[in-house]
């Protein structure tokens, strides 16, 4: 399946030289990749599940890190605009603390100093999601084994570099006639 993936992707990329280099079903912002799947796992099932997909590069998708506050901003609207219910349920993201108790990571192993915690947060369960019942883009944690919509993140390729049209290298006029 990743191989009919990349190959996919590969074919989309140079047959229409998309400038977004994103699998189809997947949303463009910045250097990513993004897809919400609203359909209910457990944390580690979600970020399995993620890792299904993969740039046209080989890089996997993980659950969404947060690196910046308008990339929280835009993954807190992109639940809301894909969520089949408002107040949009709670949905994963790639924050946890499962190998140590307080130190957070992404599953993507991406780092950042930026933190949106919930007021109270963080609580002492261990995977972080973006609760849809708060109006801000804050996270809290809550425990791995309950079922939620997730959302994954990858790498947006760059669009392959094609040739201008009617511009030709000297080889092509020496070998041509």
């Amino acid at each position: 399946m990743k191989v009919y993936i990349f190959l996919l992707c590969v074919a989309l990329c140079i047959a229409g030289g998309v400038a977004t280099c994103c699998p189809p079903y997947w949303t463009v912002h910045g250097d990513h990749c993004y897809r919400y799947f609203g359909f209910p796992r457990r944390y580690v099932v979600a970020e399995y599940f993620c890792n299904q997909f993969s740039s046209c590069s080989g890089d996997l998708a993980h659950l969404a890190s947060s690196e910046t506050e308008k990339e929280n901003d835009f993954l807190y609207r992109y639940i809301e605009s894909l969520s089949a219910e408002l107040p949009p349920e709670a949905a994963w993201i790639g924050l946890n603390d499962i190998a140590v108790e307080g130190e957070y990571v992404w599953t993507d192993n991406s780092v950042s100093p930026f933190r949106s915690w919930a007021t109270g947060q963080p609580g002492p369960a261990d995977c972080g999601a973006m609760p849809g019942e708060f109006p801000t883009s804050t996270w809290v944690m809550l425990p791995c084994g309950e079922p939620l919509p997730y959302i994954c993140k990858m790498r947006r390729e760059a669009p392959p570099q094609t040739a201008q049209p009617g511009v030709y290298s000297a080889r092509y006029f020496q070998h041509s006639h």
